[in-house]
């Protein structure tokens, strides 16, 4: 095993036993592991892993929210970073960014569902987007009272949930107010802390990365609210 922090050894040494089914190729499994992250070997070194150990990196994947030695807020994908690179560790809860490499925030990770035709959903962008979301949260429930009262619809009674099909009614209603509200929060969003992060997306169900480096517009968009935040679709191509 190569040389690395004593708790770093220890927290490997651990997840090897409760994760890993087999004795045998533990050796081979390790000869992954990275005393460094560097750019150009992360997406090929990630690849490889889950394509010769698919079993033991779909458990690291999933392994979230509170991991004993780790901390708690635990991202998917997280801990199979920590486990193959010896610098890493995991900002948790007290820090907005993910990965850090030897104390230092790096990056952020994040798990997406692939929808098809070559977009991505189901994932937030965390916490550092909480205060453009509910800025444009109340410019869409105030455009949807505004329709209700001219009858051309009802408003739900919780408004932290808009769905799709209701977002999209009340773009065709207001469009002007709609796009300006939704340009408005990419502009915020962009020109905060996530217009200045990079980030590490996956494919939920393949555990393979799609996407490395830091967001652009035109790889996002609004599908709909759900718990008072933001729901992305992401577009790693652009539209």
């Amino acid at each position: 095993m190569p040389t690395a922090p004593p708790l770093k050894s220890i927290i490997r040494e651990r997840l090897l036993r409760e994760h890993c089914t087999s004795t045998v190729e533990v050796d081979k499994l390790l000869s992954y592991v990275r005393p460094s992250l560097i750019d150009d070997d992360l997406l090929p070194t990630l690849a490889n892993f889950t394509a010769a150990y698919p079993m033991f990196a779909r458990r690291l994947f999933n392994v979230h929210g509170v991991v004993p030695g780790l901390g708690s807020g635990i991202g998917r994908g997280e801990v199979l970073l920590y486990f193959l690179y010896d610098e890493v560790t995991l900002g948790g809860t007290i820090s907005s960014i993910d990965i850090h490499l030897s104390g230092v925030p790096f990056i952020e990770v994040k798990a997406a569902w692939n929808r098809g035709n070559g977009i991505w959903a189901d994932f937030r962008l965390g916490t550092d987007e909480f205060t453009a979301s509910n800025r444009l949260l109340n410019q869409v429930v105030e455009c949807m009272l505004r329709q209700e009262a001219k009858g051309n619809l009802i408003v739900p009674g919780h408004f932290g949930n808009i769905p799709k099909s209701l977002l999209d009614k009340v773009r065709k209603l207001s469009p002007k107010t709609m796009k300006r509200a939704e340009e408005d929060y990419f502009k915020k969003l962009f020109s905060g802390k996530v217009g200045s992060k990079s980030f590490l997306f996956f494919d939920t169900k393949d555990m393979l990365p799609i996407y490395y480096g830091k967001l652009k517009r035109e790889q996002l968009q609004l599908e709909r609210f759900s718990a008072g935040q933001t729901k992305l679709l992401f577009e790693p191509e652009g539209r």
